[in-house]
Formats: structure tokens, C-alpha cells, sequence
């Protein structure tokens, strides 16, 4: 296994519109090429066309931000580090590794040399988009994007233009699910797979929501608990000001409750930095880590039904050249018709064998990637609970630094200084002590009751 890593990003011509960030893919074994983002995206791409069925983990996807905020510290450094993991993925993987697209990225930098290997490897596997436009990304639609095979170079002639609007309609019935499609043997796997991932993906997108909104709510009680020392520090500041007695105790207090809220909304701050990392892009990695199935399941769709298209045409063919022969159609319009039926019979094997391909590829990898699902789940929760952990920890010190300021502060003395301060200074008669007994009714010397009702 090749040790990648991803790292040194620097600003490649800074200043103008062309201005991007390179990175530095580097091996254990001591070579290093220079590549850029869109360079990644290109890898990704060859791997989904050079392997189709195995599940290739996803690159985040490019993300529109403001340009003030393109090479921004943070923003370069979670994108390097989402390329290295990518990379770790794919040199991990026992076919991946070796797959055509990776010599040429590993060998060439961004250059002359780059763009003539990738043209290399395109010209032996030509990508997706050149053999089945309609397969688009799993953020699109199954039929969106459907398009002709021919190379755009070379513009189709009319019977072409009509063979190939016959496909696209085709195409589109298939994708409607009002034709049956060819199946392996192993359908039933794939039923059940897609069951799975339909159900898990369900489950993850919840979790992402909901560790977004925990994350999120630990900055929220950041801001609010300092938010409640502002009052507190208004307060004792009055109080320093208008009081000739100043109670140090009362004082102590204040600035006790006022440090504690500084405290614990910076241990929040940096709880929420930690979950953010730890949590919840973790979370966000498994719910790409599912999406990565199901766009695996998908490419194997767009197998199955180019070879439900082609078996359904051989049919047609078959019924043309019986219905020419019966009909007694001339030598030529039957030898064509028959041509065309050997070339449909070659093709049909040859997609047969492909879809079977592509089928078990896909089932040998989702048995070896279902077990990494569950642990990245571990991973994510591991990780929160230590965060808790760790903040319970210190959140319970400063708890206990606050403690003592609260336990000895005579509080009410406090308050009285405060009341004979609003009283132009006057001190106002002590209430009696919860002790004394409360004053007798009115009476004669005996203690009798006067009924005044009477």
C-alpha cells in the first residue's frame, strides 16, 4: 500500500482571475507532483468510468463562495484535508490503487505532461459522459443530460441524429420503469443492497441534521453564557461606583460570576470547534460515505439498462428482417437488415458481460465497505463522548472556582448597601429577626379579643 499525503497549498498566480491552489501529493517513496483541485475532480471521474460498480469515495463537492473567501486559511485547509483523505481511500483500495487514471496523476504535475496523460487514459477508456451522457451525478436526475454517443468533433449526420433520438426516447421509457429491464443472477442481492442503502441513507441524512443542530447549540450556549456576565459586570461596576462602603465579599462575588461566565463560554467555544471536527464531519463523511453506494448502484443502472436497450433492439431487429423475408423484401434490404442482427448479437455479449461485471464488483465491494459504515458511526460517537468528557472535566473546575465566591458572600448586606444608596444614603431601619415573636392582638389586660363587629 502507497503512503499519500496532501499538504503545502499555496496560492498559484495570486492576483488575477486565474489565481488557484495547488497541492503537494507526495509518497513515502519520495515523489511529489504538484496538483489542483479540479485535478482531483478529473481522478474521481476516471475512477467512477475505469471501474464502474466499486464504491469510490466521494470529493467534497466545489462549493460557491465569495472571493474574498476562495483562499481563505480555514477553507484551503479543510479542502486539503477532505483531498488527502480521498486519496488515502483510494490508495488503500487493492483495485483502485491500480487503476489507469492514478499513473498519471502520481507521475506528471499540473502541465503539458498531465494534460497528455489524461488524454492517454481517455482515449483507452473513454470517460462516461462520452459513452452514456445521460449518467449523470447523483445530485441529477437518471434521465437529465441525455445525449448522443458521437463524438462532438464530428457533427452526425441525419439518419445518425434520428438513431440517436430514438435512444434518447428509448432511454427515457427504461428510466420511466415501463419496460422490464434484464437482470443477473444475482438480483436479488441487488434488491437487497438497494433496500439497504435506501434505508441507511434515510438514517444518516437525519443524523447530519442533528449533529448540526447539536453543534450548533453548543455555540449557542457559548454566546449566551456570555451574554449573562455583561449584566453581571454592568452591575458591579454600579455598584463600585455609588457605594462609599464597598462589601469586598459582594465584589468578589460579581467578579467571580463574571470570570466564570467568561470561563465557560470559552470552554464552550472551543467544545464547539472540537465537535465541529470530531463530530460533526464525521457525521457528514458517513452520510457521504452511503451516498457513495448509491452511486454505485446507479452506474450499474445505467449498465443494466444499456443492455436492456441493445436486447431490446436485437428483438426489433429479429421482427424487421422476418417481416422483410416473409414479404419477400429485395437481397439487399435483407442482407443489410441480417448485418445489422450479427452486430446487435456481438454487442449483446459483450454488454451481457459487462453488466455481470459490473454487478459482482459491486457486491464485492459493498460486503467489504458496510462494515466501515458502522465504524465511522463508532468513530463519530467515540469522539463526541471524549469531547464531553473533557469539558465536563474542566467545566466542573470552574464550577468549583466559583463555588467559594458564592458560599461566603454575604449577599444581603449587599443588597442593604445597595437600597441605603438609592435612600439618599440613609440607612433604613433593619427588618425585625425571622425570631421575634409577632405583636398581640388587640385586647384588655387579660388578652381578650374585642369583637369589633358588634
Amino acid at each position: 500500500m502507497v503512503a499519500i499525503t496532501v499538504s503545502d497549498p499555496i496560492i498559484e498566480q495570486a492576483g488575477t482571475r486565474h489565481s488557484f491552489t495547488s497541492y503537494l501529493v507526495s509518497t513515502k517513496e519520495g515523489n511529489s507532483v504538484r496538483h489542483r483541485y479540479s485535478d482531483f475532480q478529473w481522478l474521481y471521474q476516471r475512477l467512477q468510468t475505469e471501474l464502474p460498480g466499486m464504491i469510490i469515495p466521494i470529493i467534497p463537492h466545489t462549493r460557491t463562495i465569495m472571493s474574498s473567501k476562495k483562499f481563505n486559511i480555514e477553507f484551503i485547509e479543510d479542502r486539503r484535508r477532505d483531498l488527502e483523505e480521498f486519496l488515502h481511500a483510494i490508495a488503500e483500495h487493492e483495485e483502485l490503487c491500480r487503476a489507469p487514471s492514478m499513473t498519471p496523476f502520481m507521475l506528471h504535475p499540473i502541465g503539458p505532461d498531465f494534460d497528455e496523460g489524461k488524454k492517454g487514459v481517455e482515449q483507452t477508456v473513454p470517460t462516461d459522459s462520452d459513452v452514456i451522457k445521460w449518467a449523470e451525478e447523483d445530485t441529477q436526475s437518471e434521465i437529465g443530460g441525455f445525449g448522443s454517443r458521437t463524438s462532438k468533433s464530428q457533427p452526425s449526420p441525419p439518419v445518425t441524429a434520428r438513431k440517436n433520438i430514438s435512444k434518447f426516447f428509448a432511454r427515457i421509457r427504461l428510466s420511466a420503469g415501463n419496460q422490464e429491464l434484464m437482470t443477473t443472477n444475482d438480483e436479488s442481492q441487488i434488491i437487497a443492497l438497494h433496500d439497504y442503502v435506501t434505508e441507511v441513507h434515510g438514517h444518516t441524512n437525519t443524523l447530519v441534521k442533528a449533529s448540526d443542530a447539536l453543534v450548533k447549540s453548543t455555540l449557542n450556549t457559548a454566546d449566551a453564557n456570555h451574554e449573562i456576565g455583561v449584566p453581571i459586570g454592568l452591575w458591579k461596576t454600579a455598584y463600585t461606583l455609588k457605594n462609599r462602603k464597598q462589601d469586598e465579599e459582594v465584589k468578589e462575588m460579581m467578579a467571580g460570576i463574571c470570570q466564570f461566565s467568561d470561563d465557560l463560554s470559552s470552554l464552550l467555544r472551543k467544545k464547539h470547534q472540537e465537535e465541529e471536527i470530531l463530530f460533526g464531519r464525521k457525521i457528514h463523511k458517513l452520510a457521504n460515505a452511503v451516498s457513495a453506494f448509491d452511486i454505485a448502484l446507479k452506474k450499474r443502472k445505467n449498465y443494466q439498462m444499456e443492455f436492456t436497450q441493445t436486447h431490446n433492439n436485437m428483438i426489433e431487429k429479429n421482427a424487421a428482417l422476418e417481416k422483410a423475408q416473409k414479404t419477400l423484401k429485395p437481397p439487399e434490404v435483407t442482407d443489410k437488415l441480417n448485418n445489422e442482427r450479427i452486430e446487435l448479437q456481438s454487442r449483446i455479449e459483450f454488454e451481457r458481460k459487462r453488466f455481470e461485471e459490473v454487478t459482482q464488483r459491486l457486491l464485492k465491494d459493498a460486503e467489504k465497505n458496510k462494515p466501515k459504515l458502522l465504524k465511522m458511526l463508532q468513530s463519530a460517537f467515540l469522539d463526541y463522548a471524549k469531547v464531553q468528557i473533557s469539558f465536563t472535566s474542566q467545566m466542573d473546575e470552574a464550577y468549583r472556582r466559583l463555588m467559594p465566591t458564592l458560599d461566603e458572600t454575604k449577599a444581603s448586606n449587599g443588597d442593604n448597601n445597595v437600597a441605603c444608596t438609592e435612600n439618599n444614603g440613609h440607612a433604613s431601619a433593619p427588618p425585625a429577626p425571622p425570631s421575634a415573636a409577632p405583636p398581640p392582638p388587640p385586647g384588655d389586660e387579660e388578652g381578650e379579643t374585642i369583637d369589633d363587629t358588634q
